[in-house]
């Protein structure tokens, strides 16, 4: 009995699921698939349903979204981290969308094949290159692939169920999409208009479609240079040590980094926004974007120490902060400039 009971513990060790690599604020490639004979998204109704229920989950994860793909037996969503672990964000995206199947089309059985596959991209290069091959997901493989160049383009531009039109403002941008983080980076090939300098890639990926960056993903599902998986690949390997936040270098961005972006954008000493009891409105972006980035090992508590408030009393800021953006899109629109600013520098 005792060695029956062995061996299936060692047949579950070799069974596992490979760990998760949760970085806050690191960039991930999300990839959902489903099952062999079954479609994830029937018709254009059920993609619009998918993206409400995406919309709600990373708005409450505060994750931002780069790009997505909805193909018929499968999704693509680029996107950043927030603190909270990007597993239970994808369920919630996941759990939003079955339900509202369940309700309109009584389509309600599982329809995904596996967990959802989570790849952390190193910053860098390769972050424009997972957004083009998201872009060109509805050409990659398949018959596509004998195709002309013209006809794989117009399979691209004309696609409303990637982020694309969005880019080319063909589409509205949801409120929970981040397209100025992505056109800043793609300024460099087309300073005044970066919407070009973007078009511009996705066609020079299309005249080489059939290289697929998702061909250097390794072991631990991480996609980066070879000195990006050396330093990560032992640390997701130690399972014991993963429920613990790993940090990336540079990911975490400085208390002191913050502030003065933010004083500067308010014309302010950075002294004036560590008042104990100041009530300068800069302050509450201040919050904002400290407990986005700045939390170290201290967490809440040192944060609070550092603008001399109580965790209770952040915890308020915040709140009340966010029901001003909710209700102020000007509000809104500066601190997504801040967080840009900090972000991408």
């Amino acid at each position: 009995m005792v060695l029956v009971v062995r061996q299936w513990l060692a047949y579950l060790q070799l069974m596992a699921r490979p760990v998760r690599i949760h970085i806050p604020h690191a960039t991930y490639l999300v990839q959902l698939r489903a099952k062999p004979g079954e479609v994830l998204f029937a018709d254009e109704s059920e993609r619009s349903r998918f993206l409400d229920s995406l919309g709600e989950a990373v708005t409450a994860g505060q994750v931002q979204v780069y790009a997505y793909s909805l193909l018929d037996t499968s999704a693509l969503i680029f996107l950043r981290a927030g603190v909270l672990p990007l597993s239970g964000i994808i369920h919630r995206a996941q759990a939003g969308y079955f339900n509202r199947l369940r309700v309109a089309v009584d389509r309600a059985r599982p329809l995904l094949r596996d967990r959802h596959r989570a790849i952390l991209v190193e910053e860098g290069d390769l972050f424009l290159d997972v957004v083009r091959r998201v872009h060109l997901a509805p050409i990659i493989g398949g018959h596509w692939s004998n195709e002309s160049e013209g006809r794989k383009w117009g399979e691209v531009s004309t696609n409303r169920w990637t982020s694309f039109p969005i880019y080319t403002a063909k589409q509205d941008c949801p409120g929970w999409f981040n397209r100025p983080a992505v056109l800043a980076r793609f300024s460099e090939f087309h300073p005044k208009k970066p919407e070009e300098g973007f078009y511009r890639y996705i066609i020079d990926g299309v005249k080489r479609s059939g290289e697929d960056v998702l061909d250097q993903v390794v072991a631990m599902s991480l996609l980066g240079s070879a000195e990006f998986v050396e330093r990560y690949y032992e640390g997701a390997k130690g399972r014991r040590r993963m429920h613990q936040p790993t940090v990336l270098r540079g990911s975490t961005i400085s208390f002191e980094t913050i502030c003065k972006v933010v004083a500067e954008a308010f014309e302010l000493d950075p002294g004036e926004l560590l008042k104990p009891r100041s009530r300068h409105p800069a302050r509450k972006y201040l919050v904002e974007l400290s407990l986005r980035y700045a939390l170290d090992e201290d967490g809440v508590k040192g944060l609070g120490e550092k603008l001399n408030v109580s965790g209770s009393a952040l915890a308020h800021l915040r709140r009340t902060f966010r029901k001003q953006c909710s209700e102020n899109p000007e509000a809104q629109k500066l601190l997504q400039t801040l967080d840009d600013h900090i972000t991408i520098g």
